[in-house]
């Protein structure tokens, strides 16, 4: 068995746009700043070359990757620090909410090491909370045994 579950969201097209806007603006700036040094073109330039660092951050901030289940381990493929969790080792699957799986914005998964926070994911978190329950044969782990 290898199945990929979720997938993180594609870079978002803004971003893309947001970058070449950017370059484009720092190119004329870096054009008139040739031509004659003034203080405005300078602000401007800076401007533009914070605004591309700050589009380049947020596409690599949303960096693809994967959840992938297979008979015996979860991996969480990305491209930094990618992670594995033998099946035995789940302990609970559950939301940011305790109890509250619909309302929950990311995935925990308690296992024998500690737990982790899944990145988000293109399915829905109740979705991937229900789905990997299921493959692990647990639940969410009750407030009190969680201490």
């Amino acid at each position: 068995m290898h199945d990929v579950v979720a997938r993180t969201p594609r870079q978002p097209r803004l971003a893309w746009g947001l970058l070449a806007t950017w370059a484009c603006l720092f190119a004329v700036q870096t054009v008139r700043l040739l031509d004659a040094v003034d203080w405005p073109t300078i602000l401007l330039g800076v401007a533009a070359a914070l605004g591309m660092v700050a589009a380049i951050a947020q596409l690599v901030a949303s960096r693809s990757g994967q959840l992938v289940l297979t008979d015996d381990e979860l991996r969480v493929e990305r491209r930094r620090r990618p992670l594995t969790i033998p099946r035995g080792a789940v302990r609970a699957v559950r939301g940011n909410l305790r109890d509250r799986p619909t309302w929950s914005a990311r995935v925990v998964v308690e296992h024998a090491g500690g737990e982790v926070t899944l990145p988000r994911y293109d399915l829905a978190p109740a979705l991937v909370i229900a789905c990997l329950q299921e493959w692990a044969g647990v639940g969410e782990r009750p407030e009190a045994a969680a201490g």
